[in-house]
């Protein structure tokens, strides 16, 4: 397993741990999806809260897994943020997003969480019945994300279609991406999505993935000059602006109200002006692998990705 790097950011870890992780018989165990998750999913609480004879007792697979590794090891390792490929599907894959409505309100939710939980999020792709995610965190704070964002959209979702019960599966996919390759292939795969299945023929034609809002503040519609814009449109583009700057998400009642008063231009232009203000993708991961966002294009252009290794999770 040499030349694996086990965290996103290894400076922060002590030297003496990394020096044990390299020693160690079951270095391939050390790792959050096979050690953390499978030893300690029971009681995530009890690996930060408990002492070491205490755990181990409980569950002794730790030990043997671990070989030289103390418990205070793996809760360094656990505290620390990685990256990770989320992927979530619709309950029987129905479709979920049938309308900009839909998007609109499912993106504003999740960067509204994102924000309060100080999670990064760097690729975005939003699919008919599914999508995908690169985030960066701990996985503590990763299931916390994806719970805070589901329930609430849930709940609009159901309440808008008059519908019951789970709108997502109750498991969703996630692979931790160690290594800058691992990134580079999990972007070009997320962002390419949509090209894959055929409904756009480049990555940044499409509106869901967000990725031609790294380079323009409005892609998909003409620039909006306020001072000649109607009345209804000022007045929706004041709403939209005063609910992002209070960290509010959308709601289905109220967005149905404003596309209702504008036009086709006019809506074009306010579903622009909504993805931007709330756009919770954080564009300097990929300009720090690219080196621009144009090298950027090109890359994911060039490369749609493959992704082998999501695993399913609580």
């Amino acid at each position: 397993m040499k030349g694996r790097t086990l965290i996103s950011n290894p400076d922060k870890i002590s030297s003496g741990l990394m020096d044990r992780m390299n020693n160690c018989p079951n270095y391939n165990y050390i790792q959050r999806e096979k050690l953390v998750s499978n030893a300690s999913k029971r009681s995530r609480t009890e690996l930060h809260s408990v002492s070491d004879a205490e755990f181990i007792t409980k569950y002794p697979e730790v030990e043997m897994q671990t070989g030289n590794l103390c418990l205070d090891d793996i809760r360094e390792i656990d505290s620390e943020p990685s990256f990770y490929h989320v992927y979530q599907r619709s309950v029987n894959k129905e479709k979920i997003f049938h309308s900009w409505i839909d998007a609109l309100v499912f993106i504003s939710i999740l960067h509204t969480t994102a924000l309060k939980s100080k999670v990064e999020i760097s690729a975005l792709c939003l699919m008919d019945n599914h999508l995908h995610l690169l985030v960066k965190a701990n996985a503590k704070a990763l299931s916390s994300l994806v719970q805070d964002y589901t329930i609430p959209f849930a709940k609009s979702y159901n309440k808008e279609y008059g519908k019951t019960g789970p709108l997502f599966s109750k498991r969703f996919g996630r692979a931790e991406k160690y290594q800058v390759k691992f990134i580079r292939t999990c972007i070009a795969y997320i962002f390419n999505n949509p090209v894959e299945a055929h409904k756009c023929s480049k990555a940044e034609k499409y509106a869901w993935n967000l990725l031609a809002f790294g380079y323009s503040s409005n892609p998909f519609s003409e620039t909006l000059s306020l001072p000649s814009a109607r009345s209804c449109m000022r007045q929706a583009v004041r709403q939209i602006k005063a609910l992002c700057s209070r960290g509010k998400s959308l709601s289905y009642p109220m967005l149905k109200h404003l596309f209702q008063l504008l036009n086709k231009r006019e809506a074009l232009q306010l579903r622009d002006l909504i993805l931007r203000s709330y756009n919770p993708i954080n564009y300097d991961l990929i300009i720090s692998l690219y080196g621009s966002l144009k090298n950027a294009m090109i890359a994911i252009n060039s490369n749609t990705g493959a992704e082998y290794d999501i695993q399913e999770d609580d």
